[in-house]
């Protein structure tokens, strides 16, 4: 979930302005770069390559921490390699 930096709305998710005016447009983007990173790393990790796995799902999860889906498939990848 994003806030709005402007007037600190939670009411921002998949808007492009905030009520307030605020320009948004950023987030948006970076939350369909943490969709590419979470599918190249699913990649990767079918492609053999853990340690490029975890590296983009660890971008991922700082985008968005709360991510549940990444967390898990971070702790799959872990949990193999030991």
């Amino acid at each position: 979930m994003y806030i709005c930096p402007g007037c600190k709305s939670e009411e921002v998710e998949g808007k492009d302005r905030c009520r307030c005016g605020a320009d948004l447009s950023l987030l948006l983007r970076l939350t369909a770069l943490a969709d590419a990173w979470f599918n190249r790393a699913l990649e990767a990790h079918a492609l053999g390559q853990p340690a490029r796995a975890l590296e983009l799902l660890s971008a991922c999860c700082v985008v968005r921490p709360d991510d549940a889906e990444a967390r898990v498939v971070q702790a799959q990848i872990l949990a193999q390699l030991g």
